[in-house]
């Protein structure tokens, strides 16, 4: 009697286990269908900020909006603020060797709660800084590379009073997936990369996100994408499909060799959606996955395909809202207890949508807005910084 009720307890466990894993949705190429969305669809309102070009930002790397702070970081211009009217506050330190200093600005994070700012240098140091700019210290990560496979940090992030750095498979090696280290640089609790280490020539590829309180963790190399709670325990958070698309543990011959297989560029989260941005068979895409019921919208990679002549753009998700150019979000965030997805528009793409006939010709849900747009267009100059822009996703 005893020995079946064991029996029992190990059916229902099991059982237990298999459902909780069957319930993770599994992102696989094949099951994107080609649905169409409209900003209308899932927005509400659309804003632009055009940014201060005291400093011409050029190539960017990143952008936050903290504590109604707007942070830039590029190349050549290190990190920059500005308000939300998007007038520039102050450089946070700067591009240099000096011990103040950091050599590029790739990953930052900002404690909200605080108003440090951290700075990943190069994946070997942090530069922290005050809020107004003025340099703190540095907190060395040697004591966390393997030299001899020269690995190194990739991503930053700022997390319950706590900084998390990631790293990604790179040439078929990777220690760590993350670590997670006091302000003082002190390690608390680390996940190593479970993946053997293979011959490669690939370079790095993964990334993290927030999203509800929680980071999010990805590479292309392993079939979860890991999600870390607050006490910085993990878990799955969904997977990866490993079918034929997925990246190989293999040497590549050439670039051709890349478009057969799906290479991740990005992933982020809202309420209802999971947007990963990939490119697969020579083809750029966003994948807009409803949470609830799996349903699947299929955006391709806004393009100007002859801008010599006429704006020519194909792509991105169709702005019926105030009939602008069409939308490719690069991020979300919260802000006053909404949600927005933002993007970067250069000012010279606005400026040459806005003089398209595709712009006359667009009768949008909120005309006013139109025209409001065609204004600021007007009123940018082709070398202007980017334009800001926010969109508000309906409740």
């Amino acid at each position: 009697m005893l020995r079946t009720k064991y029996f029992l307890l190990l059916i229902i466990l099991t059982f237990s286990c298999s459902s909780s894993d069957n319930n993770l949705y599994i992102f696989e190429i094949g099951d994107i269908g080609n649905n169409k969305i409209t900003l209308s669809e899932i927005a509400d309102s659309i804003i632009y900020i055009p940014l201060d070009d005291t400093i011409p930002i050029g190539v960017y790397y990143d952008i936050k909006i903290i504590n109604n702070n707007i942070f830039i970081s590029g190349k050549e211009i290190g990190l920059l603020t500005f308000d939300m009217e998007g007038q520039m506050q102050r450089e946070i330190g700067r591009e240099g060797r000096g011990p103040d200093e950091y050599l590029h600005c790739t990953s930052f994070d900002v404690d909200s709660t605080k108003g440090i700012v951290y700075i990943l240098d190069m994946g070997r140091n942090i530069k922290v800084y005050a809020g107004d700019g003025s340099y703190i210290k540095e907190i060395s990560l040697k004591k966390y590379e393997d030299l001899e496979n020269t690995e190194f940090f990739v991503d930053l992030n700022c997390y319950n009073d706590k900084i998390i750095l990631s790293e990604y498979i790179c040439m078929g090696v990777g220690k760590y997936n993350w670590i997670v280290l006091d302000t003082l640089g002190n390690l608390i609790t680390s996940k190593e990369n479970s993946v053997k280490a293979f011959k490669s020539n690939s370079y790095i590829l993964g990334g993290t996100y927030k999203f509800n309180n929680r980071i999010f963790y990805y590479n292309q190399y392993n079939d979860t994408v890991f999600s870390i709670s607050p006490d910085f325990n993990y878990e799955a958070s969904f997977l990866m499909g490993t079918g034929k698309e997925r990246l190989p543990r293999a040497q590549f011959n050439g670039l051709n060799d890349w478009k057969n297989f799906i290479v991740i560029k990005s992933i982020f989260e809202t309420k209802k959606f999971r947007i990963i941005y990939y490119s697969y068979k020579s083809k750029r895409q966003l994948a807009f996955i409803n949470k609830k019921n799996h349903t699947t919208y299929l955006i391709n990679e806004r393009i100007n395909n002859n801008a010599e002549t006429s704006p020519g753009f194909t792509g991105g998700i169709i702005n019926d809202l105030d009939g602008g150019i069409m939308f490719q979000p690069q991020q979300y965030i919260i802000k006053d207890n909404h949600e927005y997805i933002i993007e970067l528009i250069p000012a010279d793409i606005l400026k040459i949508y806005t003089n398209s006939s595709e712009f006359r010709n667009s009768f949008p849900k909120y005309p006013e807005k139109k025209n409001t747009l065609e204004k600021l267009a007007n009123s940018l100059k082709e070398t202007d910084n980017p334009v800001l822009v926010l969109v508000r996703l309906k409740k």
